[in-house]
């Protein structure tokens, strides 16, 4: 839970459209469960496309639940061999209302970028 929002902004490159049986990178989401914090498994897969922007809401403020659990698999080496290429831009959006606690502060390090 690294912010409010979290964003990928999904570029591709390549003919035709991207095959993510053979060459992964998919952006994928859990199942939605009554608790969306309750892991019950991947249920929804969204491919690198050109031009897309997905926003996902991290962390709950006030009665607004957050969204599920995210993942962005690597690409194979088949994509680039192939001809397609991903770029991604991601990052977040924290609201001024949302304080967060040391322990959320904590993982959001983790996430971020090392030199």
């Amino acid at each position: 839970m690294a912010g409010t929002f979290a964003f990928v902004v999904s570029l591709m490159d390549g003919e035709g459209e991207w095959d993510i049986s053979k060459y992964g990178g998919e952006l994928r989401f859990q199942c939605e469960e009554n608790n969306p914090r309750s892991f019950s498994g991947w249920c929804k897969s969204l491919k690198p496309s050109f031009n897309s922007l997905v926003l996902i809401q991290t962390r709950g403020i006030g009665n607004h639940i957050p969204g599920p659990w995210h993942e962005v698999l690597s690409v194979n080496d088949a994509a680039q061999e192939n001809g397609f290429y991903r770029y991604g831009f991601t990052g977040w959006y924290q609201d001024e209302a949302d304080v967060m606690s040391e322990r959320d502060r904590m993982e959001r390090d983790k996430m971020r970028a090392r030199n």
